[in-house]
């Protein structure tokens, strides 16, 4: 099927015909803006560690039984300066430096706070993230305080939780 489209050259390659090299660019653009800006964080609970996944580039595994004290914030230090990461349509994903906290990672939605957040960990940096609406960046809190001092209590008691550190 695909090679009904594709001409073959004299040295034996295939090479898509210039009609076809702009859709292509342009499938492939609206791809990349649809992984990068337009994809909400992804919250994934595995045992004693949060996957955080922001778009396909930037992700995170933060240990539960490592995680200090959650804050909600409801406005962000400004002004705010992009170290590696992207802000598209709002959306922020990579290293930051915020005044008066210094290097953090972000996975937010700039526009819809409150944002939570995570303290540092080991040598990791402090993460700033939110849900794709209040209701869920509550929700997310919640489960991550409940499910930090489960697990904090467990180690405590002497039976180590599953999972590692990052």
């Amino acid at each position: 099927m695909i090679g009904a489209w594709l001409q073959r050259t004299p040295s034996a390659r295939y090479v898509v015909p210039r009609k076809w090299r702009a859709w292509l660019l342009l499938a492939w653009t609206c791809t990349l803006v649809y992984e990068l800006a337009l994809q909400s964080v992804d919250f994934d609970w595995a045992h004693t560690i949060l996957r955080v996944r922001g778009g396909m580039l930037y992700r995170t595994d933060i240990p539960l039984a490592q995680l200090g004290e959650v804050r909600e914030i409801s406005v962000l230090p400004s002004p705010i300066r992009r170290l590696s990461g992207y802000e598209l349509a709002g959306r922020k994903r990579g290293s930051y430096e915020l005044p008066g906290w210094g290097t953090v990672d972000l996975f937010l939605d700039a526009e819809t706070p409150p944002y939570l957040l995570l303290p540092a960990h080991g040598n990791a940096r402090s993460i700033v993230l939110n849900g794709c609406d209040a209701d869920e960046t509550h929700e997310l809190f919640e489960r991550l305080q409940r499910e930090a001092t489960e697990i904090r209590s467990r180690w405590l008691d002497g039976s180590k939780p599953a999972g590692g550190s990052r």
